[in-house]
């Protein structure tokens, strides 16, 4: 029972530390970035690791991609 106790809080206190880290974080600096192209948290109203992506959030992201970049295409097929 100690054991499991222990697993759960180190695993919720990992947890915590993941979700404290911005997106800056995962995006390389020395890159630079297309500024017409909406950041994901414009879109679906929070940041990228700070809560669970509804499917319809996600799919108003990807068509706005599509819609703005040259780079990303959106094709419905089924």
């Amino acid at each position: 029972m100690k054991k499991i106790l222990l697993v759960s809080l180190l695993m919720a206190c990992f947890a915590s530390l993941l979700a404290q880290w911005p997106l800056s974080y995962y995006l390389p600096k020395e890159i630079s970035y297309n500024s017409a192209i909406p950041k994901p948290s414009e879109i679906i109203g929070h940041d990228v690791g700070e809560w669970h992506i509804t499917h319809d959030k996600l799919y108003y992201y990807m068509l706005e991609l599509a819609r703005i970049s040259d780079r990303a295409v959106w094709e419905e097929y089924a």
